[in-house]
């Protein structure tokens, strides 16, 4: 006896449900993790993925000798000093004239620290030997200053509380030296802070005269107040701490450095016994708070890059990545950018702030200064990364939201290799908002900012996927006689909250927001209505209520939608409100789970969201030209139109352009339709599926509009 093959039904059916195989696709560069991965000149990415004009990163001055540039110092006449690492050697550059003259070649290998006094003495720290040289800045030879017990110099700073001394951070073993105003070769370092460690690698002081110092291994953040023993207050772990910044509240900030080779480590050691040697995994790389009682709060961690160097400009943080040559400016969570990169890459190994817009900058393989500068008036130009549409396409449309885009140049170039060489084609202007470039398996665009008001938040570019063949996959005989069945209707669609998010990427530890199970949703397809879903999770597992406000683009005043919501999403009906794009935002509270006072506030803003309800408009064909219409919107893409003549089955058009990517696009009708009095259907649907039908005679003078 033979069976029916169940699978063959649903193959069946999938057959009779198929869509039209005419299909336009469009890519959304969107938020600052898809916008950053673009290449910056003169142009910054905010936090809140706006792009817009920005410093830009000079090219580079390399050294003559050098692998690594350590320490950076800026005299008040505009001079900068800088010690480099393999071979160790210090280098006086003169930015007026741009000459650069080595002042200091020792034997050891390494300069870490240096620093200039107001007299003109330059003070450097060599590594292995720890020793201090100085040599006069206006020229004088070298002269070995201090040796240390220790044999590693991290830092050479002013001791604040001492005018003329100098503090020394230092390693092997971990100290803090004290060299006095009167301090003469042959004399004994004071030692200030003997850490019971192997290293301390960054201090600081207070206003108050508290002292706060790393030192590692461990990871280990020591305060110290004055006449007071010191008190540990965080373990990093593998991580270390490259810079400490005092905030007035009496904590500090720190700038957290984490090397992909921190950690535990592998193999295939079963043993169920810690090794003591290693230090616990810790905090990652990042910013941290580190409040006056020793609560540690993140405000910028999870990234592939780490914080390889910081330093202060004008109250705010600047921060060096250890990839791309990326400099960042940091005020709080919510007020970041990525400023600038090197266009040769390189770790940011060091940063000079020169003034409140300027600073030098140090990268590390390749070793190099770079001149961090912004001036409004110039322009900036913004690359995107390479997109892939998996085979050879048309490109279409070329679209962006935002602020003042008009004086904005774009530009695109397409290719069928992965990266841009010289069979690509050049880069060409749209054609209005049309892309110029031929077809291409690859698409990269461009734009040259030139007005500083300028801000971009979204760019969509469309493409014409090409028809393919049909393809069997088996053919069998069946001794059956097969009859269609009639199918039930499909009852309301049911998703998850992380189904309804097209990224379902772990945010971090994978708790719901109120450490239950995902929420179902039944989908109810209704018109005229938006839902703003977000997803939350908090560290405690602590209960989440909600706020959830809504502007529109350009527009200062946000509106209050809903508040005290326990769940991740807020529907409202927007038939009435005026198209165009719209912006959410939100703010998450914990404040149900914790006393008075010690609640936590998180918000952020979402996507940009295009609201209309209109539907697009059908200008018939007329008894002039009884094959040719049009379709047009008012502020949503065309996406779809097809026609029926004589109830026949319906058949999809393309534009006459070929590609669906602009609010009005004209069809032609096949010439079978032009029979004077048939009856003729046409359907049309915009990007929101918004729909619009239109039925009439073929050559009638009634469809004249």
């Amino acid at each position: 006896m033979h069976h029916f093959p169940k699978h063959l039904a649903f193959l069946f059916l999938a057959s009779a449900l198929s869509l039209p195989a005419v299909r336009t696709d469009s890519r959304i560069f969107e938020g600052y993790g898809e916008l950053s991965d673009g290449e910056l000149d003169g142009v910054a990415v905010h936090w809140d993925g706006g792009v817009g004009i920005g410093p830009v990163l000079e090219e580079g001055i390399r050294p003559p000798e050098g692998a690594v540039i350590w320490d950076l110092e800026r005299t008040e006449d505009g001079v900068l000093y800088f010690s480099t690492g393999g071979p160790g050697a210090v280098f006086r550059l003169d930015p007026t004239s741009g000459e650069m003259k080595k002042i200091l070649d020792p034997d050891e290998p390494l300069l870490r620290a240096i620093h200039v006094d107001d007299s003109g003495n330059l003070y450097a720290g060599s590594s292995p030997e720890g020793r201090i040289y100085r040599v006069k800045t206006e020229g004088g030879f070298p002269e070995i200053y201090a040796d240390l017990e220790s044999l590693y110099v991290w830092q050479i700073e002013e001791d604040p509380e001492n005018p003329g001394a100098l503090l020394i951070g230092a390693g092997a073993p971990g100290r803090i030296y004290r060299l006095n105003a009167d301090f003469a070769p042959g004399d004994e370092p004071e030692i200030v802070v003997d850490a019971n460690s192997i290293h301390i690698s960054t201090f600081t002081y207070t206003s108050d005269g508290t002292l706060y110092y790393a030192s590692g291994p461990g990871g280990h953040l020591v305060r110290q107040k004055r006449g007071e023993e010191s008190e540990t207050l965080v373990e990093l772990g593998s991580a270390e701490v490259r810079a400490i910044f005092p905030q007035e509240d009496g904590g500090v900030r720190i700038a957290v450095y984490r090397s992909d080779k921190s950690g535990k480590g592998g193999g295939n050691n079963d043993s169920d016994e810690e090794d003591p040697s290693i230090p616990p995994d810790g905090l990652p790389s990042g910013i941290f708070q580190v409040g006056p009682d020793g609560f540690v709060e993140i405000l910028l961690a999870g990234s592939d890059e780490k914080v390889f160097s910081a330093t202060l400009q004008n109250g705010e943080m600047l921060i060096g990545s250890d990839l791309r040559g990326r400099v960042y400016r940091f005020k709080d969570r919510f007020d970041w950018s990525l400023l600038a990169e090197s266009k040769k890459g390189g770790e940011v190994s060091a940063i000079e702030s020169i003034d409140d817009e300027n600073a030098w900058v140090a990268t590390s393989n390749p070793a190099a200064l770079h001149r961090l500068t912004y001036n409004p008036d110039s322009a900036g130009v913004f690359t995107a990364e390479v997109f892939d549409a998996g085979q050879k396409v048309r490109w279409g449309a070329l679209m962006a939201a935002g602020i003042r885009l008009k004086s904005i140049e774009w530009e695109t170039r397409t290719g069928n290799r992965e990266r841009p060489d010289n069979s690509w084609t050049q880069w060409t202007a749209l054609d209005g908002d049309k892309v110029a470039s031929g077809p291409g398996r690859f698409f990269q665009f461009r734009g040259t900012f030139e007005n500083p008001a300028t801000v971009v938040r979204r760019i969509e570019t469309f493409y014409q996927l090409p028809n393919e063949a049909p393809a069997f996959r088996r053919v069998e005989g069946l001794p059956v006689r097969l009859e269609g069945i009639p199918m039930p209707p499909l009852p309301p669609g049911r998703a998850t909250l992380t189904q309804l998010f097209r990224d379902t990427e772990s945010n971090g530890n994978g708790n719901s927001s109120n450490g239950s199970p995902p929420q179902p949703f039944v989908v109810n397809e209704d018109s005229g209505w938006l839902s703003i879903v977000w997803e939350a999770v908090d560290p405690n597992n602590d209960e989440l209520r909600f706020k959830v406000f809504l502007r529109k683009l350009n527009d200062p005043d946000w509106f209050l939608l809903g508040e005290d919501l326990d769940q991740p999403f807020f529907s409202l009906n927007v038939a009435g409100f005026t198209p165009g794009y719209y912006e959410p935002r939100i703010q998450a509270s914990d404040r149900v789970s914790n006393p008075p006072g010690e609640e936590k506030i998180s918000e952020t803003r979402g996507n940009l969201i295009l609201i209309d309800n209109q539907p697009p408009a059908i200008v018939p064909p007329t008894a002039e030209d009884p094959l040719e219409f049009t379709v047009k919107d008012n502020f949503s893409i065309i996406s779809s139109v097809s026609f029926r003549l004589e109830g026949s089955e319906p058949r999809a058009l393309l534009p006459l352009d070929g590609i669906f990517d602009s609010r009005e696009e004209t069809f032609r009708l096949p010439e079978g339709a032009a029979q004077k009095g048939a009856t003729l259907h046409l359907e049309a649907t915009d990007a929101r599926n918004n729909r619009a039908a239109w039925t009439g005679l073929t050559g009638s003078r009634k469809n004249t509009p």
